[in-house]
């Protein structure tokens, strides 16, 4: 009896410690060093092995690349073993639309501070604030010396949650002249273009209005589309498209649906208003046609005409997480839903 008091002892604090570690485990902080990032801008402040901040929960890996602006380079769901971002830390020169030669690092990123040169964020400041049990939080700054605009971000991740949670604050620097600023975030979604249920990528509209479409496959420019199912499905993108909202969004969100995997990866944001429209184009699955393209959705959220008068701020939050147990009925404004609910 009295082994068994002794076992049923010993059973309860290793039950009690394993509760206790799933519900307080840390959010690991660690900034690595010494792996090669492709230098684009020439800058002074330009690094050829750029700190990579890693955030970390038991859900969930992150990764910073402030030194290319990049506010999330990567973003993985620890069960899935999948990349939601596309990333790639040495990219091939690729020649956009219109003639213009770029690289795409992939992640989130903000068009300002914005180097127009090299058409890429400029390179930001970074700082940890927090490196805690419960949350962990890094703080980016950077300046546009032309627009004089200062963007500022904290980057949160807390435990137990998949939700990295952004506080964006945007000021006008002049204390003389007020700004009028097109304001828009980039999220390179990933794709698997092996899968053969494909990918699809869902916006809060009924249809889309079309900017480009190569050889007009999608349809004429100025045309207006569905944005069905079957449309925005990877395996029947033809070629590069260029399409934008026309009508308002039902819901403040953006995401992508991945069949194979039963899981789909949202973007959502507070205030609703902030963002009016959304922009969204590719290369299709014949992206290896395309000098220096690759398989993935880019996707902005807009804001027309921002205004700030001199010294004056706007602020804003985005929230980017994923969700399991994600099926073909699961509309936008469903997946909206639930991911807002990991916030309460």
């Amino acid at each position: 009896m009295k082994n068994k008091r002794i076992l049923f002892l010993i059973l309860s604090i290793a039950l009690i410690s394993g509760l206790n570690n799933l519900a307080f485990s840390d959010v690991k902080i660690n900034i690595k060093e010494g792996v090669y990032v492709l230098p684009v801008a020439e800058l002074a402040s330009t690094k050829t092995y750029p700190e990579i901040i890693e955030l970390e929960n038991e859900l969930i890996k992150i990764q910073l690349l402030p030194n290319r602006g990049r506010v999330i380079a990567s973003y993985a769901l620890k069960s899935k073993n999948w990349g939601f971002f596309f990333t790639d830390f040495e990219p091939e020169p690729m020649i956009l639309p219109g003639g213009l030669h770029s690289v795409e690092f992939g992640g989130y990123y903000f068009s300002l501070p914005w180097n127009t040169r090299d058409r890429q964020p400029y390179d930001l400041l970074f700082e940890v604030k927090q490196s805690g049990t419960n949350i962990s939080e890094v703080y980016m700054s950077g300046k546009d010396m032309f627009k004089r605009t200062l963007t500022e971000c904290w980057i949160r991740v807390r435990s137990a949650s998949p939700v990295v949670e952004l506080e964006v604050k945007v000021t006008n620097t002049s204390s003389k002249k007020p700004k009028e600023i097109d304001f828009k975030d980039y999220a390179v979604f990933s794709v698997n273009h092996l899968s053969i249920k494909g990918n699809t990528m869902l916006l809060p509209v009924e249809s889309v209005k079309i900017k480009q479409s190569k050889d007009n496959w999608l349809g004429n420019e100025g045309g207006t589309v569905k944005w069905t199912v079957n449309k925005s499905n990877w395996k029947n993108i033809e070629k590069f498209f260029h399409i934008h909202t026309v009508e308002n969004l039902t819901v403040p969100c953006t995401g992508a649906f991945y069949p194979d995997i039963s899981s789909a990866f949202v973007k959502f944001w507070e205030p609703a208003s902030f963002f009016t429209k959304v922009e969204v184009w590719s290369w299709g699955k014949n992206y290896k046609m395309e000098e220096g393209a690759d398989a993935y959705f880019m996707v902005s959220s807009t804001t027309d005409k921002l205004t700030l008068q001199p010294k004056e701020y706007v602020c804003f939050k985005v929230f980017i997480t994923a969700l399991e147990d994600v099926g073909e009925k699961d509309t936008i404004d469903i997946l909206y839903k639930k991911a807002k609910s990991y916030l309460q």
